[in-house]
């Protein structure tokens, strides 16, 4: 069977199992909604974009008029329908249906809740990605507030949120912003991990940050960090190693030459 005549199979049974999802609990309900998205992304896949975002939109109708505006299902099947958008590059529809999504979650479940967090971060992160960086910082400086703020979630969502707000400094050409954060970040992880984890790939993410400040000492010694750590857990071959003592390389040529 060719690859072609394979897809229209798998396409005809997930087109059938929506179409008995849809008879047997309603279009609104989360089981459908589940299996429209489902099926919206092999549309996707198979190179039939404008079916999987008519899928996607028709679910978050049908939610909206079922379910109300401000259900989880409602506010899901946006988010999906965002991300059909995010796969079709169409940008100019993604950024104002996540800004959306972020206020109308936050003005449902509360500026602290997951529900919120989660389209608040992908909202920074779409924006990064859209050489908007400017933008993203005030989202992730409000997202990392609030992270710190609230007991019980998990540090490693609140370490990766802080290194993507220091991506965004560098981006917008705060480095020294960037390099405070990432400074924070290491001795976290190192105290809640492993030396041997995050915090490697920490000080990695910091030592170009150094050298473009001008703090070519502190680069080296972090690269060097790095780059032994990396050797001793994962081997001299490795990809990473290989890849920081490239760095390393690099980062003390500069010193040499300059």
């Amino acid at each position: 069977m060719d690859d072609d005549k394979r897809t229209r199979k798998a396409l005809a049974k997930l087109e059938k199992i929506v179409r008995h999802f849809e008879r047997r609990y309603g279009p609104g309900d989360r089981r459908t909604l589940n299996a429209r998205t489902t099926l919206a992304h092999e549309y996707h896949a198979a190179d039939r974009t404008a079916e999987g975002i008519a899928m996607l939109e028709q679910a978050a109708a049908d939610s909206e008029r079922l379910n109300g505006p401000d259900h989880g299902s409602t506010l899901n099947a946006r988010m999906n329908l965002a991300f059909g958008f995010r796969e079709t590059g169409e940008t100019g529809e993604i950024i104002p249906a996540l800004e959306q999504i972020a206020a109308d979650s936050e003005r449902i479940f509360g500026p602290g809740h997951e529900e919120t967090l989660t389209p608040r971060l992908i909202l920074a992160l779409t924006y990064r990605e859209n050489g908007r960086p400017g933008e993203a910082i005030p989202v992730l400086e409000q997202l990392v507030a609030d992270r710190e703020r609230i007991t019980g979630l998990d540090p490693k969502d609140t370490w990766s949120a802080q290194g993507y707000l220091a991506l965004s400094y560098l981006e917008a050409g705060h480095a020294d912003e960037a390099i405070a954060i990432f400074e924070q970040i290491a001795p976290e992880v190192e105290r809640f991990v492993s030396p041997y984890t995050l915090s490697t790939l920490s000080r990695l993410d910091v030592a170009p940050l150094y050298a473009a400040a001008g703090r070519t000492d502190e680069a080296i010694a972090a690269a060097k960090w790095g780059a032994d750590d990396l050797e001793y857990r994962c081997g001299p071959d490795d990809e990473l190693t290989v890849a920081a003592r490239t760095l390393l390389a690099q980062l003390q040529a500069a010193r040499q030459g300059s």
